[in-house]
């Protein structure tokens, strides 16, 4: 398997070798090449990676023209072709599908024994949905292809879902692909190709090795309604989304197009970099007088090992050689704690920005809402409208009139925007938050307004209290972690924190890879909830490769050098390899990797360094710890916030434990701690430290306000 039958591009695939320049300069240079015989605008660029905005500025700045290069994401032009061909059509956004999604799965009855018991748990359809979005995503919604009858009866909801979106002229981003190849198809048959294609003279097609087979088919549609050259650029040993889907090498993606070998860089890599190809390539280079450093950083937990990280940043903030946008924390994917290692970060005073679809239960802004909603729904229970009503009512302007007011508007936007109107909510934010906060909470407000909206306008949904809390929850419970979904275009100036997905192609001085144990690296594939991974290995057409062969991982990972008993652990042990190679390639100075010995949500359950950290300080003598527990001041004012209040909390907990355990206190030492701790505090130096004190005990109950 490998091969992409049925598609055939023409043209040249340019295939470098892994750690080659910067996909910028690759892309440039085809560029340079294509100017000679077309103008600018008959060159259109397309990139499977999300990052239009950069690479369009620096691709712009090494082809020296007058004006820009068009760049466009396979998804954002399969949308331009949809709305050019149909202008009525609507574009869901994640929680949008996800609310018709639920209604239509409240409306079908389970055939399938299975489906109907499953259905009976909370996270059905979550799971359904989720395994919907890989079908959609890759064209495998037929019932026949499967031979499982759960699998066939998903996909048959599946079809009839999006026969709910036609008819009502939705689109749901999944199908973004599979639907814009069929509306091509048909604008070709009548001789209606939209003018942004067919104005076309030559097709770059960058990281094509991260080109699904279904948006390869509608790469080859669009070349041959535009009649285009086609220049694709790949780079070998690097496939990390395809890889999920498709087996073998990039040169058996080529699909018709002539390979052109290509030489890669002459520049000597910095430390990180020859730690990252060697995970990547298995080929070992010379160590003694490369620049960079490598750190590990071992923590008994989660958090320890985020107090550590920030006293790290901070140190190397103070110098003038870094600033927080220098440097980036790198994730295995977004179902890491993600939000929680934001929190963590900024109780110690690191401003932080999540570049990747990241859940909105924790802002504080948007808790604000929820604390609305669930005081004003009908149906939620009396306590938690209790609870959520004092913490508002908190709030210096607001009021139980207001409350009133709101509870009785014509609907739940209307509602909300009167609550934002009344209390100020949007100054609040603006005034009370760090610059890079504000932004990320405005985006966050923003997407919950939406929502309400949408409940609003749409006839099949319900738009009460009730119905935008259950919609509300969903979406903190819900969120899509797709793979696919990888923001990379922004620049708010803090802490970058993403996943290594979307750190491919991208550098920057400092990379702080956690969680670097053996619960991660390797992990074992959570393809769905719903259908068991060993009847999955029966399915060909699963979208998710689950049948791979001996073969398979050989001709896909130069580094499975090892006897292969099961083959689909051995593909993705060794995905697992790729991928923190390639977030450690994406250091150009210091690379951190975090090690804690119990995970954020497992207490108690012991975590073993990374077999693949653990090969790499046996390989190389260049890797050496950060500093033990203790050893190190703290640096930042978060780390000081975070141990004073810690320390309150553990010594209220042992009183209490006591207390339970008939056991003896001293309750004298414990008030001279606190005394100790609290003339510390009104010392005029500790103003900072009891700024974050108040902030963190903010975050923790979720207010937006720091007075």
């Amino acid at each position: 398997m490998g091969t992409a039958s049925g598609i055939s591009l023409s043209g040249d695939l340019h295939v470098y070798p892994f750690g080659s320049p910067p996909r910028s300069e690759l892309v440039a240079r085809r560029y340079r090449d294509l100017l000679d015989e077309n103008d600018l605008e008959d060159v259109l660029c397309l990139t499977r990676l999300c990052s239009e905005q950069t690479l369009t500025e620096e691709i712009a700045m090494k082809i020296d023209v007058v004006g820009y290069p068009e760049i466009k994401t396979i998804t954002t032009l399969a949308s331009e072709i949809l709305r050019a061909l149909n202008p009525r059509l609507e574009i869901l956004s994640d929680h949008e599908r996800i609310e018709l999604l639920a209604e239509h799965l409240s409306e079908h009855q389970w055939r399938t024994d299975y489906l109907a018991k499953a259905a009976q748990q909370g996270s059905f359809q979550q799971d359904v949905g989720r395994l919907l979005i890989e079908m959609e995503s890759r064209d495998a919604l037929s019932s026949e292809i499967y031979e499982s009858t759960a699998l066939q009866e998903i996909a048959t909801v599946g079809q009839e879902f999006q026969t709910l979106l036609e008819t009502n002229e939705y689109v749901d981003e999944p199908s973004l692909v599979p639907l814009a190849m069929a509306a091509l198809r048909t604008a070709i048959e009548e001789d209606e190709i939209p003018e942004a294609i067919a104005e076309r003279e030559a097709l770059v097609i960058a990281d094509f090795e991260e080109f699904a087979r279904t948006e390869r088919q509608l790469l080859e549609m669009i070349a041959e309604a535009a009649d285009a050259t086609v220049c694709a650029i790949a780079e070998r040993r690097s496939r990390l989304l395809s890889s999920w889907r498709e087996a073998g090498s990039v040169e058996e993606m080529a699909d018709g197009l002539d390979i052109i070998p290509e030489k890669g860089t002459t520049e000597s890599p910095a430390l990180p970099q020859i730690i990252g190809r060697y995970l990547v390539t298995d080929d070992r280079a010379e160590t003694s007088t490369v620049n960079g450093a490598i750190r590990v950083i071992e923590a008994p937990t989660f958090k320890q090992q985020f107090t550590l990280i920030a006293d790290e940043i901070e140190r190397l903030c103070r110098t003038s050689e870094y600033t927080y946008s220098d440097i980036i924390i790198g994730y295995q994917d977004s179902n890491a704690p993600i939000e929680q290692t934001i929190r963590l970060l900024r109780r110690h005073g690191i401003p932080t920005t999540a570049i990747t679809l990241s859940q909105l239960g924790d802002d504080p802004a948007v808790r604000e809402l929820h604390d609305v909603i669930t005081v004003c729904a009908e149906s939620t229970d009396e306590e938690a409208s209790s609870a959520c009503r004092e913490r508002l009512l908190e709030i210096e302007v607001a009021t139980d009139g207001i409350l009133t007011d709101i509870r009785d508007a014509s609907s739940a936007i209307d509602g909300l925007w009167t609550w934002i109107g009344a209390t100020n909510l949007k100054n609040r934010i603006g005034t009370n938050w760090e610059e890079i906060e504000t932004r990320d909470q405005f985006r966050k407000l923003r997407k919950v307004l939406e929502l309400a909206e949408f409940l609003e306008a749409e006839p099949r949904l319900d738009s009460t209290w009730d119905a935008c809390h259950t919609a509300l929850v969903r979406a903190f419970k819900y969120s899509s972690t797709r793979l696919e979904n990888i923001e990379t275009d922004r620049t708010d100036g803090g802490v970058q924190v993403r996943t290594i997905y979307g750190l491919k192609h991208t550098t920057s001085k400092a990379v702080f890879l956690p969680n670097v144990t053996d619960q991660d690296y390797p992990f074992t594939p959570d393809l769905t909830a719903l259908i068991p991974t060993s009847r999955l290995q029966t399915e060909s057409a699963f979208p998710t490769l689950t049948t791979q062969s001996v073969r398979d991982v050989a001709e896909t990972f130069e580094t499975a050098t090892e006897t292969v008993d099961d083959p689909f652990y051995a593909y993705f042990t060794q995905v697992s390899r790729r991928l923190l190679g390639i977030g450690a390639c994406a250091a150009s100075d210091r690379l951190y990797f975090g090690v804690p010995r119990e995970g954020a949500d497992s207490l108690g359950t012991y975590h073993q360094p990374s077999r693949f950290l653990t090969e790499l300080v046996d390989t190389f003598d260049v890797i050496e710890p950060l500093a033990s527990d203790g050893e190190t001041p703290m640096a930042s004012h978060g780390g000081a916030s975070e141990f004073v209040v810690e320390h309150i909390d553990e010594t209220l907990e042992e009183v209490r434990r006591a207390a339970v355990g008939g056991d003896s206190v001293d309750l004298n030492a414990y008030e001279r701690e606190l005394r100790a701790i609290e003339t510390l505090l009104e010392q005029p130096e500790a103003a900072t430290v009891r700024d974050a004190i108040e902030a963190r005990i903010d975050f923790r109950h979720g207010r937006v306000r720091r007075d």
